[in-house]
């Protein structure tokens, strides 16, 4: 069987990593695996020598029916399945399954709580046809057996969006390689903290609002330093914050690095912060991880990797406890090296839960399970219009207060407001106001 993946970049990025995983899972046992992008880049060499990367300086035509319609008539011809992850690439993974000639089945891979969420209009309604059509796509034409979402809580988050359950909807989580360091004969430097990711100004504030808490901790007597892998929009903003704050020994950018030296980062680690992936390739590596809160402007966590629900990299629960990053970093630090030893043991069993081998077998029934799946031909030109109109207007995207209030009372702030910061490594339960 043919497998085609559909996403706009080729750099190191958590759903970049979730394709080569896949895909070398997929080639593992006998089948084909192709990842069609605009441009091939730095994670182009970590695919199988099997898979094929296309890259596709003309990947955005594909959201015209007739150039789809050349593209898959050419190279599509064998394709049996097509897993999407956003939602450009859906529709046009929707126009290649109309269009090759073995009307390959579909399906769309949620990896964030609002990758496929309503972006324009807080409520979903008879305008959404107009304003964004894949939402309509996804929503009343892909069928919900060919959904899925990274865990419970992603899903909740699109259920809430869609005022609806997507009862036959799957949740896989991130399927993660590797077996982990020994605690025990582990080196590493301590206060050398490690975050690896995209500086995304939506959805990974952290990297902007632990900065303050570095000063902190220095401030405290702790010698600390921060290391940054990734660019982004937030990258800016970052730089003129440690430059304010005089933190340019202690906090450092050192822009992407390549995925195959992703363990050169982690090396002498003593704690990771971040969520996604790269979370759970710290651990993997021996360093325990906080996991950040995506979207959030406060430095909150729901805890290290072990304190998180199964599947849950950095979404916010309501229902959950929370601290501050700031107070679980100085707990980190003032440990003994078998308090350090023992934390790390539960994190890497937290991480093992992960392995492909318990996750990429739901993965494979769940696509060799899809179907073809399109909509009337009139509705291609309805989104044409709006794919022409987009880049003139491009909101911020809405978050849903019931979903993702990440408001926290100022009294529970610990080191981030500056407070005491005295922490056991256990996570409170916190009042949220109310929206």
């Amino acid at each position: 069987m043919h497998y085609l993946f559909l996403y706009p970049s080729c750099s190191v990025g958590g759903v970049e990593t979730l394709i080569v995983r896949l895909s070398r899972y997929l080639v593992e046992y006998g089948h084909r695996a192709t990842f069609l992008t605009p441009q091939a880049a730095e994670m182009a060499a970590q695919f199988s020598s099997a898979v094929r990367v296309m890259p596709w300086g003309h990947y955005n035509f594909l959201l015209l029916p007739a150039y789809a319609r050349w593209f898959a008539h050419r190279h599509c011809a064998d394709v049996d399945r097509i897993v999407t992850f956003e939602r450009t690439g859906l529709w046009q993974a929707s126009l290649l399954s109309r269009f090759a000639a073995r009307r390959p089945g579909l399906v769309c891979m949620a990896n964030s709580p609002w990758e496929m969420r309503p972006r324009f209009l807080r409520s979903y309604g008879g305008r959404r046809l107009v304003v964004d059509y894949p939402v309509y796509f996804y929503d009343r034409v892909l069928p919900d057996a060919q959904k899925a979402f990274m865990s419970a809580a992603v899903k909740a988050a699109h259920e809430a969006a869609y005022g609806r359950k997507f009862s036959g909807a799957r949740v896989i989580p991130l399927p993660v390689e590797g077996t982990g360091a020994a605690p025990e004969a582990r080196t590493f430097k301590p206060g050398r903290i490690v975050s690896v990711g995209r500086l995304d100004g939506n959805l990974k504030q952290y990297n902007l609002s632990v900065i303050p808490l570095i000063r902190s901790l220095l401030g405290r007597g702790h010698a600390v330093e921060w290391h940054i892998y990734g660019e982004g929009e937030l990258e800016t903003r970052m730089r003129e914050a440690i430059a304010r704050l005089g933190l340019q020994a202690h906090v450092r950018l050192h822009g992407n690095i390549e995925y195959r030296r992703l363990g050169e980062a982690f090396q002498d680690a003593m704690v990771f912060v971040g969520m996604g992936t790269a979370a759970l390739e710290a651990v993997l590596h021996g360093v325990p991880a906080i996991v950040a809160q995506a979207a959030a402007d406060e430095p909150w966590t729901h805890g290290f990797l072990h304190q998180q629900p199964f599947g849950v990299v950095g979404e916010i629960l309501p229902d959950l406890p929370v601290a501050g990053i700031g107070e679980l970093l100085e707990w980190v630090l003032r440990l003994d090296r078998a308090g350090y030893a023992e934390l790390c043991r539960k994190e890497l069993a937290a991480a093992q839960r992960y392995s492909p081998e318990a996750i990429m077998p739901a993965f494979q029934q769940f696509v060799d399970g899809a179907r073809p799946a399109w909509d009337a031909a009139w509705r291609y030109h309805v989104f044409v219009a709006f794919a022409k109109l987009s880049k003139y207007w491009k909101p911020r995207v809405q978050l849903d207060d019931d979903f993702f209030d990440a408001r926290i009372p100022p009294s529970s702030k610990g080191i981030a407001q500056g407070n005491s910061g005295e922490n056991d490594g256990q996570l409170r339960a916190v009042q949220r106001p109310s929206a």
